[in-house]
């Protein structure tokens, strides 16, 4: 069930649940570098708490996304994106669970920063469009658009992102 494989995701130190509700947890979440050591003290369905594996998950996926790009592994990079993305369901916020657009529109807007270094300027055009779709206005992901579209011959369309980004910031060297 969901119980199994929050535990398969994680390594637990201790945990008691009782008909599938763990009342307290202590575990790691990811793995290498980005793992990190966390407590549920509290009573939570496993439902709550696989969502809480996911979004640590995705989380950790970014992260390792975002070493491997700096590297200059784009392709290992972009396919971590990819992976946080299909783990990005939900983040936990102060023990409460929600969706998180934020995460979702880094994810894709830093997706399409390795398919811009690839040369795949189509693919680049559609991740920041949905990254600008879940959080408008959002200067990264307009600017690498802009970069496709103008790569693309789209000077029009390229024009109206660098317009929407000196509304934003009127003093971004990239946009003037």
């Amino acid at each position: 069930g969901c119980t199994q494989r929050w535990i398969r995701r994680t390594s637990l130190g201790r945990r008691a649940s009782v008909g599938g509700i763990i009342i307290r947890a202590v575990g790691w979440v990811g793995g290498g570098p980005g793992r990190e050591r966390v407590r549920w003290p509290g009573v939570f369905t496993s439902t709550h708490t696989t969502r809480m594996a996911a979004a640590k998950d995705a989380h950790a996926l970014k992260l390792e996304a975002n070493a491997l790009f700096k590297a200059g592994r784009f392709e290992e990079a972009r396919e971590r994106y990819t992976s946080g993305l299909g783990a990005c369901v939900a983040e936990v916020v102060g023990g409460a669970i929600r969706t998180t657009e934020e995460t979702k529109a880094q994810l894709f807007a830093n997706r399409a920063a390795c398919h811009l270094k690839l040369g795949d300027h189509a693919a680049t055009i559609e991740d920041c469009g949905a990254a600008i779709e879940l959080k408008p206005l959002y200067v990264s992901a307009l600017l690498r658009r802009a970069t496709a579209l103008e790569i693309e011959g789209e000077s029009e369309r390229a024009g109206e992102d660098l317009r929407l980004v000196l509304q934003c910031e009127p003093d971004n060297a990239k946009a003037i």
